[in-house]
C-alpha cells in the first residue's frame, strides 16, 4: 500500500530527528574508537530511519510520481553509503585514535545532502 502525500511530507518532516541520530551514532563511534571499545555497527535497514523508510516507504516507490521517486532513490543511496562508510572503521584497531577527519567529514556531508534533498521536494 502506498503513502499518502501527508505520511510522506511527515517523514520528510522527520528527518531532521532521524539525521540527528546518524550524528548520535557517528559520536557513539567516536567514543568506541577513543576507548577501544567494541562499537556495534547497524546495517542501513537496522537503524530506526532504515525500519521506517524500508517499511514504509522503500515497498511503494513505483507508486510515486517521478520527481519524488528520485528523491527516495536519492536518500536511499546515500543512507547506503553513510551505513557502509561507518561500518568500515574499525574500532579497536590500536592506530586509530579518532573517526578519520576525512571519513568523519565525508560521513557528515552524506548526511547534509540527506536533509537537502528533501528540503527542495517538500
Amino acid at each position: 500500500m502506498r503513502m499518502s502525500t501527508d505520511q510522506l511530507h511527515n517523514l520528510f518532516t522527520q528527518l531532521d530527528f532521524l539525521i540527528l541520530q546518524h550524528v548520535n551514532y557517528l559520536n557513539k563511534l567516536d567514543d568506541s574508537i577513543k576507548q577501544r571499545a567494541v562499537f556495534e555497527h547497524k546495517k542501513h535497514t537496522d537503524c530506526n530511519f532504515g525500519k521506517l523508510f524500508y517499511s514504509e516507504v522503500w515497498p511503494s516507490l513505483n507508486n510515486y510520481p517521478d520527481d519524488i521517486k528520485l528523491v527516495i532513490k536519492d536518500i536511499e543511496k546515500e543512507h547506503q553509503i553513510f551505513h557502509t562508510m561507518a561500518s568500515q572503521v574499525n574500532t579497536l584497531e590500536p592506530v586509530q585514535e579518532k573517526v578519520d577527519a576525512t571519513t568523519a567529514c565525508k560521513l557528515i556531508l552524506k548526511l547534509y545532502h540527506l536533509e537537502d534533498l528533501t528540503n527542495k521536494h517538500i
